[in-house]
């Protein structure tokens, strides 16, 4: 029997790793090097950036959106000396979801049989191998942050259904879960829940001991970064940095003009998931599948198991807080959506896993036949990536830049267009790669006014090109000229001398 069971675990995991191998491969041949999306090229900035300028430590805590463990991989990578490259990131990326796969697969083998969990984990690992939108296969702080939730998740769910953990293991989650604001501060609702379950189960065994080491450890990211920014005389630029620029985001119309109690209206969240034609089929096969689960007639036999119960309630709190996080911000970037790919599909899963036959079969099959339709519409419509209709413009202002520069030189792009630092592989001389945070009226704007000020005396750039008004940069239609700022344009004056205007772009070189 032993052997059998052994033979059989062999067998799901290479059904598994079977998978993996065909969701890398059928991702892999349509990678290509053009910009998937620009988040993608903010990060491949940042890593040049750490990699170019002194202070590497303090670069990677502020030259990264406020988000340094996205950055951190890249920049890993390329120290080993792999190229920075667009399929490098994407290839990252896809790392993380298989990654995500595998802890999925894992969590539901607590509950579910493996060849039934298999069956299910194949839902979304079809939708990863085949979706080629550009919000999805473009390296982004999501796909770290789904993982890293993905795998706390199954920390978690295994304490409950184990009944106990490792010190180290309980010390383990609480740091992964206080570096979740270090990836992307909207992991912050999901991480929160996923804390406060394993206390609470913590806390009913009177493990007090461990209770207090998931508490410290969770808050010791926060707290060492807060000693390093007090040690340096800059703990304003970490609140600033890392979370009022979040707070007034989330929190205010300062950023989004849709009033906050609009952004979780249900026609709003319906029409968020449903959006996108690369994942509308995988959500709507979940959706219905769930809403048939939730109104089938019960039993009431599920009701005796405990872990089931807290299952279900971490499985819809998990959910909402996906979602919260998701929604509040007002705005309908397709990588958001991203956030909800697992959420979704494993709170329909635990409901199927102890609903009633009949119940399973539909929703089952309901969920099958919309995976299936998902990837068929994926896989019929799928082409490479083309390159931005800005290419030509873009190679006469790389010439500009690489014929006016050092590799070493920083060079400031004000607008947003991060693509060309790493098309040129100049780094940054401002601790954004772009400078539309500036654009934009806020409580904070002295504050990045003073900051970009701080940052271009410090690095003192070669050139700063002002292409804010131009096509060539994202949200040009909120961009303002470098003219519009006293401070910024006076030192400007000061210190560089105007090179050339062309197609709208402006060219200063330090003197």
């Amino acid at each position: 029997m032993r052997r059998q069971l052994q033979g059989s675990s062999v067998s799901h995991s290479m059904v598994l790793a079977g998978l993996l191998l065909l969701i890398f491969l059928s991702r892999w041949i349509y990678m290509v090097n053009v910009e998937p999306n620009v988040d993608a090229s903010t990060w491949l900035a940042a890593s040049h950036s750490i990699s170019s300028l002194p202070d590497k430590l303090w670069l990677i805590l502020n030259y990264t959106d406020s988000r340094p463990l996205t950055v951190l991989p890249l920049w890993m990578l390329q120290l080993l000396g792999v190229p920075l490259s667009y399929p490098m990131a994407e290839t990252v990326g896809l790392v993380f979801w298989l990654v995500t796969i595998i802890y999925l697969y894992r969590t539901f083998c607590l509950f579910l049989p493996a060849d039934r969990s298999l069956l299910l984990v194949w839902v979304m690992g079809m939708l990863i191998a085949t979706t080629w939108y550009n919000d999805h296969i473009g390296y982004n702080s999501e796909h770290l942050s789904v993982m890293c939730i993905t795998v706390c998740s199954y920390w978690y769910l295994r304490l409950e259904k184990k009944g106990s953990m490792e010190s180290w293991q309980v010390a383990l989650l609480g740091v992964v879960l206080g570096s979740l604001l270090y990836i992307k501060f909207q992991n912050v609702p999901m991480g929160l829940v996923i804390a406060a379950m394993a206390l609470w189960k913590l806390v009913g065994q009177k493990k007090w001991a461990q209770v207090i080491l998931l508490t410290v450890a969770g808050v010791m990211p926060t707290l060492l970064m807060n000693a390093y920014f007090f040690v340096k005389g800059k703990i304003g630029d970490f609140w600033v940095n890392y979370f009022w620029n979040y707070f007034y985001y989330s929190y205010s119309t300062q950023f989004q003009p849709m009033p906050v109690v609009e952004r979780f209206g249900p026609f709003r969240t319906l029409s968020f998931m449903l959006n996108s034609t690369h994942s509308r089929y995988y959500f709507l096969g979940i959706l219905i599948g769930l809403l048939l689960l939730v109104l089938w007639p019960k039993d009431g036999r599920s009701q005796k198991d405990r872990f089931l119960k807290m299952n279900r309630i971490f499985s819809v709190l998990l959910l909402l807080s996906s979602l919260y996080a998701s929604l509040q911000a007002g705005n309908n970037f397709e990588h958001y959506i991203l956030y909800l790919f697992v959420p979704l599909l494993y709170c329909l899963v635990v409901w199927l896993a102890h609903a009633q036959v009949p119940a399973q079969g539909w929703a089952l099959g309901v969920l099958l036949g919309f995976s299936m339709l998902q990837t068929a519409r994926n896989t019929l419509t799928r082409h490479t990536l083309e390159a931005l209709p800005s290419g030509e413009e873009d190679l006469v202002i790389m010439r500009t830049i690489q014929d006016n520069t050092q590799p070493t030189d920083p060079i400031v792009l004000w607008g947003w267009a991060d693509r060309l630092y790493y098309y040129t592989l100049r780094p940054s001389g401002y601790r954004l790669p772009h400078t539309h945070n500036l654009f934009l009226d806020s409580e904070l704007l002295d504050y990045r006014v003073k900051n970009f000020m701080d940052d271009i005396k410090t690095t003192r750039p070669k050139l700063i090109i002002d292409l804010a008004r131009t096509p060539y940069s994202t949200f040009s239609n909120l961009g303002k000229e470098i003219a519009q700022y006293p401070v910024i344009n006076d030192y400007i004056r000061m210190n560089y001398q105007y090179k050339k205007t062309k197609n709208g772009i402006v060219y200063y070189i330090r003197k």
